[in-house]
């Protein structure tokens, strides 16, 4: 399976200098090595007000993205000292997983309580 890669700066510029000679969006796909829906959701999240695609502002638009996005996990601090207690009265990770599972306590699988 082939690695997801976030458009460059000089794909988008390729987008804008493209789509100002009316090429479609499967022209495109076919010139960046793309497939064809990454273009048309590229042209679709990163238009101007007035509906046009701008490079510079598409740029922005994804930076500004991927900053904002925030990376969610399951092993808190409470979670880890959650284990933790546990495991020190003997209890198995499974136990402690299944034990969570049962009352509705978001927690890792057993696996990662191995790690611990």
């Amino acid at each position: 399976m082939k690695k997801y890669n976030q458009l460059t700066m000089q794909q988008r510029i390729l987008i804008s200098f493209l789509i100002k000679k009316n090429k479609s969006q499967s022209y495109i796909a076919k010139e960046l090595g793309v497939n064809p829906s990454t273009v048309c959701r590229e042209l679709k999240r990163n238009k101007t007000s007035k509906g046009r695609y701008n490079y510079n502002l598409a740029q922005s638009f994804s930076e500004d993205r991927r900053v904002s996005k925030k990376r969610y996990t399951k092993f808190t601090d409470d979670v880890k000292a959650f284990v933790e207690r546990k495991i020190k009265k003997c209890w198995s990770p499974e136990q402690i997983t299944d034990y969570c599972r049962v009352n509705s306590i978001p927690m890792v699988s057993h696996e990662r309580n191995y790690i611990k």
